[in-house]
């Protein structure tokens, strides 16, 4: 299932308790949005359409997801707290944050689907491992998230089709 900072569907549709409640594990995909919740874009503007063609599809798609999510601004503010969280582990990452921040918000979250192009993605993706958020760090991260419009609905909403104002 699509699950991160941006898309937080599988949590805000019920979806995530009903699995918790009855001992299912979701996998999740997306966790850093192809790359916009990375250092990359920290302090810089959205992609551009030339930078999404050449990214391809999943930046196209995640692009979205970030426009669903709000302004470009808010956007950054995540990528702020993210950031600020960082630097609190050493060695992590804003990737790291999103991804920890998936891996903690539900028990529900059983595994991280992530995409990995190089030995440098598989050693950052494995510093995700090596430190938990602490309550306020999950807290500082959601109320960013909270200040979001979007994406709404049901988990596979968007993906069928149904679109939302």
């Amino acid at each position: 299932v699509q699950l991160s900072a941006l898309d937080s569907r599988a949590l805000q549709s019920g979806m995530a308790h009903y699995c918790a409640k009855n001992g299912v594990k979701l996998l999740a995909f997306g966790t850093v949005g192809a790359g916009l919740l990375s250092e990359k874009y920290l302090g810089a503007p959205p992609p551009d359409s030339s930078q999404i063609a050449a990214g391809g599809y999943s930046l196209s798609m995640y692009t979205d997801t970030a426009s669903r999510f709000g302004p470009w601004s808010l956007v950054q503010e995540l990528l702020r707290t993210m950031a600020d969280v960082a630097k609190a582990h050493p060695g992590a990452t804003i990737a790291n944050v999103a991804q920890r921040y998936v891996l903690q918000a539900s028990p529900a979250v059983g595994a991280l689907i992530v995409g990995v192009r190089n030995t440098e993605h598989i050693a950052e993706n494995v510093r995700t491992f090596g430190f938990e958020l602490s309550g306020p760090e999950m807290e500082a991260i959601s109320r960013v998230v909270a200040k979001r419009s979007g994406p709404q609905g049901d988990v596979w909403d968007l993906e069928r089709g149904v679109r939302f104002a």
